[in-house]
């Protein structure tokens, strides 16, 4: 899995545990850049395509960040962590099991 991500092939995505999970990297899908929303309840990872002028403002900041740290950026990712429609609703399940169908 290495050899892949660091040929680009695939990314590393991180849910609400420690488990690391891989996803095709955008330029193999033709997909665009998009990031997370993580359930810590059940651990649904939903993909987003985050509006472009949230974007530039990220394609600002993130160069000032990186360089008051002597840092080299190659990419970034936004992972929003709460929990999802079916787990805030009073009738979802907290305990770590998916309340969707077929997800279980």
């Amino acid at each position: 899995m290495r050899e892949l991500q660091d040929a680009g092939v695939i990314e590393s995505v991180w849910g609400a545990d420690p488990i690391e999970r891989f996803e095709l990297a955008p330029c193999v899908l033709g997909a665009d850049h998009h990031h997370h929303l993580v359930c810590t309840a059940c651990g649904l990872i939903i993909d987003d395509v985050a509006p472009e002028e949230l974007e530039r403002m990220i394609d600002q900041v993130v160069p000032a960040i990186a360089h008051g740290a002597a840092f080299v950026i190659r990419r970034h990712t936004l992972d929003l962590v709460g929990l999802c429609n079916g787990c805030s609703a009073p009738s979802g399940r907290r305990d770590g099991v998916a309340h969707r169908e077929g997800l279980s």
